[in-house]
């Protein structure tokens, strides 16, 4: 269920598609209902907006509003567009629910466009002050639960770690914020929650395709490393 008091982060989203302008091409990765798509075309009025979707009352409403729209299983098959396709590529609140990052990764890297190409990424927050709390008292974290579609925890340092690591000098990250101080979201000052940023419920960063990236492609089924890619 969708927690509709809080914003997921989308008001720094729109300030990382601020930041990127100029930007044509944006492809948004798990849409949903195309709240981040419908901010790039407020930002930039001429965006050519893609959405890789696969629930079908998401994918009649994206049509609707006159997105382009590719129903695939992001975790298994290739991104039907072609190298180097996209401005922006937005990552918001999709990647906790998959397997296959690495793969996902892959095939985001390699439909972004090189030097200069941006990612925006927004993912739960595991270190998060209520997830703190949580873990304190014995308590699972919120962001991650067995009986729950959030299967992969997210903080800062380890989503820098698995870029620097898989694709060495590919990304550069810009900005980087946090979004939802729950469980004091609707009532904390700004102040307050800038002095306390790593311990926000949402981690949402912009990160630039470099010109030589890099990637070392993972299955994270089989755990083997295959052959580095340049794209």
């Amino acid at each position: 269920m969708i927690d509709k008091s809080l914003n997921y982060g989308r008001h720094l989203v729109k300030k990382f598609l601020k930041q990127s302008i100029p930007y044509t091409k944006v492809l948004d990765v798990g849409a949903g209902n195309g709240s981040d798509l419908f901010l790039a075309q407020m930002v930039n009025r001429n965006s050519d907006l893609h959405a890789l979707e696969y629930y079908p009352p998401n994918i009649s409403l994206l049509k609707s509003c006159g997105i382009s729209v590719s129903s695939i299983d992001i975790e298994k098959e290739t991104f039907p567009f072609d190298d180097g396709s996209f401005d922006i590529i937005i990552a918001n609140q999709i990647l906790e629910h998959t397997i296959e990052l690495f793969w996902i990764f892959h095939e985001i890297t390699r439909v972004l466009k090189k030097g200069g190409g941006k990612l925006i990424i927004g993912v739960p927050n595991l270190a998060s002050l209520h997830n703190r709390f949580l873990l304190s008292i014995g308590r699972q974290p919120t962001s991650i639960k067995s009986a729950s579609a959030h299967i992969r925890g997210f903080t800062k340092p380890d989503m820098v770690c698995f870029v620097n690591t898989c694709w060495p000098g590919g990304y550069k990250l810009v900005k980087w914020g946090g979004s939802n101080f729950y469980p004091f979201h609707q009532l904390s000052p700004n102040l307050w929650r800038r002095c306390f940023l790593p311990w926000h419920g949402d981690y949402l960063c912009s990160l630039k395709k470099t010109a030589n990236t890099m990637m070392n492609l993972l299955s994270f089924q089989s755990m083997k490393i295959l052959k580095p890619t340049f794209l």
